[in-house]
């Protein structure tokens, strides 16, 4: 069992998260870590941290807005991100849709870690969806959600 400790985001928002009432910041261990980080990097576009460009995903650069992108070699990118992701042992599977008429894409994970979260699991399950425009251009984070 992993002894760091670190602050809790909001799932629904991503902000820190507050435990209910005057008790302060939540902490957040372990498999929890571990996969709040997956989110974060699933999150985290090509060159938006000025202090290092070559980090994040290259959605924009390579895949979204593109015409004739290979979703397998998307999705073989999405599933290094996550492997990168310190805790997680094996990437299981990594699925992608962008649906047109919507205009979501959504990726779908699930990936076993090295420490298990807050309920017990050892093997997750997530998805995270950002809202595109007619070119399949993100235009804005539209959530992410975790399933066991």
């Amino acid at each position: 069992m992993s002894i760091y400790v670190s602050l809790a985001q909001d799932p629904a928002t991503g902000d820190i998260a507050l435990q209910s009432g005057r008790a302060g910041l939540q902490l957040v261990t372990a498999g929890d870590k571990i996969v709040q980080n997956i989110k974060q990097r699933l999150k985290f576009f090509l060159g938006e941290w000025f202090l290092d460009l070559s980090k994040g995903v290259p959605y924009l650069r390579d895949f979204l807005g593109r015409r004739g992108t290979s979703t397998s070699v998307f999705r073989s990118v999405i599933r290094e991100h996550i492997a990168a992701t310190a805790g997680v042992v094996q990437v299981l599977t990594v699925e992608a849709q962008l649906d047109r008429v919507t205009r979501k894409l959504t990726i779908a994970w699930r990936a076993q870690i090295a420490e298990p979260t807050s309920e017990g699991l050892t093997t997750v399950s997530g998805s995270t969806s950002f809202l595109t425009d007619e070119l399949g251009r993100v235009l804005t984070d539209g959530g992410d959600t975790l399933t066991a």
